[in-house]
């Protein structure tokens, strides 16, 4: 467990018997001194953590090199071929498995999807209350899908090797107010529990043969980016919109715009520019975000192309920045559903405005370092191939939709 985590949670203890009616007043004093030293020690954690994590992602420490030159030796292919023949990895490939944790055949470390350039990260612990639980994170994810709507808006995405993942959620917050000497606050302790979250599976198939992949020049390097760009999108896809369960298939998962409020539709005649400026503006809230620049607006296709198509007094098309409110940070995601056809909704399509200012805030989706390689030697066999189908695991949990809004723009 973090440092951090651990004074989190002494902390919350503490707040708990200082406004407890039981406890004794002799008591009191000690309890609020050891409130005070726990707090100066978080804090301490928290800047010793940050600065760790900063240390982690750089190219000048040991381990970081070593895990990058054992990346930049080790190949999607043999991993395949490992799972299609049964013959196990060996050197590079081998030691990268053990370094994230990892010590089983048919598995794949998905380190190997980062850029060249940022194959090189050291590790550092994840907060997990379980001991028995060896969960490690790695500062690699976010840049693995750093393109992604997911990492637009904000959403933590932190490696995790294998074991469960916890995090420590204020659940609601405590009270302050001015007394003089002497004097006692009936506040309201917060209330600090640990959450489990658990993992669902997102899959891609290929179909393998060896004689491919001994004679195809750049197929590893195909492979890599195929496998990012898929995964990437359909992250995008669970994150924005979420899932429904289905009876022994999948399980549900709450994303970003099942959870956040549901927007208005817009009215017909108005100008799609004037939805989008007024969920900026309603953005700048001054909790979340500040000013305009700390705004994002995640647009789906159809809401960009009414955009464009915007034309000033004379005729002339205004650039999409000039249109939204101070400049605020855009960008298309093929992710958010077309606008329906029907319902109250109707010719409107949803878009997401984002607060920035508050960074930890918002969606946390911790990615299982290791992800499995399922072989199905039969359904293909009579072409001579192999289908392989990768699966990542992954876990979203909307820690915060406050920093969300939704805001529906008529698309005819």
């Amino acid at each position: 467990m973090l440092e951090s985590t651990k004074a989190q949670l002494r902390i919350s203890e503490l707040r708990e018997a200082i406004n407890s009616p039981d406890t004794d007043k002799s008591e009191l004093e000690r309890l609020r001194a050891e409130s005070l030293d726990t707090e100066r020690r978080y804090r301490e954690a928290i800047e010793a953590e940050a600065k760790a994590e900063a240390e982690s992602v750089s190219e000048d420490t040991p381990e970081g090199r070593d895990l990058g030159r054992l990346r930049e030796r080790s190949s999607i292919v043999e991993y395949l071929r490992e799972a299609v023949e049964g013959v196990p990895v060996q050197g590079a490939a081998k030691e990268l498995r053990q370094a994230i944790g990892d010590e089983g055949m048919g598995t794949l470390p998905l380190d190997l999807l980062a850029p060249a350039r940022h194959r090189v990260d050291s590790p550092t612990t994840i907060g997990n209350t379980d001991a028995a639980v060896g969960a490690r994170q790695m500062g690699i994810f976010p840049r693995i899908f750093a393109n992604s709507a997911s990492s637009f808006l904000g959403v933590q995405m932190p490696s995790v090797g294998p074991g469960d993942v916890l995090y420590p959620r204020l659940s609601s917050g405590t009270t302050a107010d001015i007394r003089l000497d002497g004097v006692e606050l009936d506040g309201t302790a917060a209330a600090l529990t640990t959450v489990r979250l658990e993992p669902v599976r997102l899959t891609a198939s290929y179909l393998y043969d060896t004689r491919s992949a001994l004679l195809v020049d750049g197929l590893e390097e195909t492979l890599r980016m195929d496998l990012q760009a898929v995964l990437a999108d359909k992250l995008d896809d669970l994150i924005l919109n979420g899932q429904s369960a289905v009876s022994n298939v999948s399980p549900a998962v709450a994303g970003i715009t099942n959870t956040v409020a549901a927007p208005s539709a817009q009215a017909a005649g108005d100008a799609a520019v004037a939805a989008i400026r007024v969920g900026v503006a309603r953005a700048v809230d001054g909790r979340y975000a500040g000013t305009y620049d700390q705004v994002r607006v995640l647009m789906g296709t159809q809401t960009f192309r009414a955009l464009s198509n915007q034309q000033d007094a004379v005729g002339n098309y205004l650039p999409i920045a000039d249109q939204i409110l101070g400049g605020a940070e855009y960008m298309v995601s093929a992710q958010l559903p077309n606008a329906p056809s029907s319902g109250s909704l109707n010719d409107n399509q949803t878009n997401v405005v984002y607060s920035a200012g508050s960074p930890a805030r918002g969606v946390y989706a911790p990615v299982w370092r290791a992800a499995d390689l399922i072989v199905d030697p039969y359904s293909n066999a009579k072409a001579g191939r192999v289908q392989v189908t990768i699966a990542m695991f992954v876990a979203v949990q909307i820690v915060d939709p406050e920093p969300y809004r939704l805001v529906a723009v008529r698309i005819s």
